[in-house]
């Protein structure tokens, strides 16, 4: 592999020193390969990576009760990093479960369990290992119900009775540890990403540039004309809230909407951005083709891409 023939798809801060990205190979996706990823790991500025035989939707780590990195495999598949062969789990074979047909959108640890979403509106939470118990009760559209694109695209939360899941239509859903419910939206463009403060303040991004912040039972849309593209990353640090699509990353402040000034040109070509992740103290930028990092959200520095 050669560092210019893949594309990044996410990321996720393990540690300062220890970083996860998702990745295709361009030349299997002209291929029509579509069901493979490769995992790379940044730890000691160096870069391994591990092979995955199905499309990566999500990373995520969990710390208890052993440490581990939680690949999440659109078909349902999660690939667990700890060496080879990987160890992988199966969130539910049923008929109606995550498919090819049936997408997992977005992986997420949220009080004391992992929690998968997507089309569908499937929400599941991990109990155990390789147990994985369906939440979606209530919420959960079956084929004859879907009349148009239904699902979650992203899901967060600041306890296990305390989740947001937002997805297609500008659909909020929210539960509280046993039954979901419904949020007046002030949109109806898709919701691409969802974080959730510590004061109970949750942040939403979408198509169009959409931003709106709220929590159960209370929603605004937060105005701005800095950009109207699709946002696809969010994340939270140093209490802000960071949002980035593919022409940048922004920072809001209040109801303030602000361009960062990534500005790391190679040849006079500025760094591609998509994708966030902070922990530890690091915030992380990803795009298509470009990674970077900023200790302070200002000055920030780029990362080799893998060989």
């Amino acid at each position: 592999m050669v560092a210019d023939r893949h594309t990044f798809t996410s990321v996720c801060v393990y540690r300062r020193d220890r970083v996860f990205v998702s990745a295709v190979s361009d030349a299997l996706i002209d291929e029509g390969n579509e069901d493979h990823a490769l995992i790379f790991r940044w730890q000691n500025q160096q870069w391994t990576h591990w092979p995955i035989a199905n499309g990566v939707g999500g990373i995520a780590f969990v710390e208890s009760p052993t440490p581990k990195i939680m690949c999440m495999g659109i078909d349902g598949e999660i690939s667990l990093l700890k060496a080879m062969p990987l160890d992988t789990e199966s969130v539910d074979r049923s008929e109606d479960g995550p498919s090819d047909l049936l997408h997992l959108k977005c992986i997420r640890p949220i009080g004391q369990h992992v929690y998968v979403a997507g089309m569908g509106r499937h929400v599941y939470r991990r109990v155990g290992a390789n147990n994985w118990q369906a939440i979606d009760q209530g919420v959960f559209a079956p084929r004859a119900q879907r009349d148009r694109a239904v699902g979650f695209n992203a899901i967060d939360g600041t306890a296990d009775s305390a989740i947001y899941a937002v997805g297609y239509q500008g659909e909020i859903w929210f539960y509280d540890g046993k039954t979901w419910a419904q949020q007046d939206s002030p949109t109806n463009v898709a919701l691409t990403c969802v974080r959730c403060l510590p004061d109970g303040n949750v942040y939403v991004g979408g198509m169009a540039g959409t931003l709106m912040r709220g929590r159960a039972g209370q929603w605004e849309s937060i105005l701005h004309d800095t950009t109207d593209e699709d946002f696809w990353g969010m994340a939270i640090f140093n209490g802000r809230i960071y949002v980035a699509n593919y022409h940048g990353v922004f920072v809001l402040e209040g109801d303030v909407l602000t361009s960062v000034e990534l500005r790391l040109p190679r040849d006079g070509v500025e760094l591609s951005t998509a994708y966030l992740d902070a922990n530890d103290g690091v915030l992380w930028s990803v795009g298509q083709k470009d990674l970077a990092y900023s200790e302070d959200g200002v000055r920030w520095v780029e990362v080799s891409r893998p060989n």
